[in-house]
């Protein structure tokens, strides 16, 4: 059984060897890549460094991990790794896989799309586990929101211009702390130090650097800013996204 990343590492350093020997090339995905900081640079950075000099026959090296630790950790491996993007599935796609889960009739896709935006974890999510009503999904994405903005303005009045600015000006919201403290759990992403593998669409919560990981929390957003409170409910928020 592997534990840890050590053992990780261990693991694919021996399938190299044994995969070298028979003369073939090794591509090794690594999914749900977690650790400490640290130990996730200190990783990368090994193994970045052993892939050139130690001739193993590692055809591609994969690392799978949230956007929010491959930023952080861009600018101080920088282009010893290759940062790539993966961005939910076009509109046109996700529509093809929404179709296979049987939703009601009462539910329209492009309402969906708005709050999910391509994404086929929050669709399962919204499906098997709220068994499509969407006001329950709401309340849920809601709680999980405004639990990290009472984080946020622990110690301070809650500012609803500072969130009014994160929807406003999506692009210029960068330079923001509330957007760097929401980075780093997952609720926003900057996309400029990443290679892009399919180009995100063209929407609201989109702009050309920036982004929300899941337009529910775009939305929910403006109406904290427009309803001024952190706990808007799933009529406010379908009324700002209509």
């Amino acid at each position: 059984m592997v534990k840890g990343l050590l053992d990780g590492v261990l693991l694919m350093y021996y399938l190299a060897g044994e995969v070298g020997r028979e003369g073939r090339k090794l591509i090794v995905f690594v999914d749900e890549f977690r650790g400490t900081h640290e130990s996730v640079r200190q990783t990368l950075e090994v193994e970045a460094n052993d892939v050139g000099t130690l001739g193993f026959e590692w055809e591609k090296l994969i690392y799978l991990t949230g956007d929010a630790t491959a930023y952080e950790l861009a600018s101080q491996i920088g282009s010893k790794v290759g940062w790539f993007l993966i961005w939910n599935l076009p509109k046109e796609d996700f529509e093809k896989l929404y179709m296979q889960t049987s939703p009601p009739e009462s539910i329209s896709y492009d309402l969906v799309w708005k709050l999910i935006g391509g994404n086929p974890r929050e669709l399962i999510l919204l499906w098997k586990t709220y068994e499509w009503n969407i006001e329950e999904y709401i309340n849920y994405k809601v709680r999980e929101l405004s639990e990290y903005l009472a984080r946020y303005f622990k110690n301070k009045k809650v500012d609803f211009t500072e969130i009014e600015e994160l929807v406003e000006d999506i692009e210029g919201a960068k330079y923001k702390p509330l957007w760097d403290f929401l980075l780093k759990r997952n609720v926003v992403v900057n996309t400029a130090f990443f290679m892009q593998l399919t180009s995100p669409p063209r929407e609201p919560w989109i702009a050309e650097t920036t982004a929300y990981q899941t337009p529910v929390h775009y939305w929910i957003m403006k109406a904290m800013a427009k309803e001024k409170t952190l706990t808007p409910k799933p009529e406010q928020i379908l009324k700002v996204l209509s």
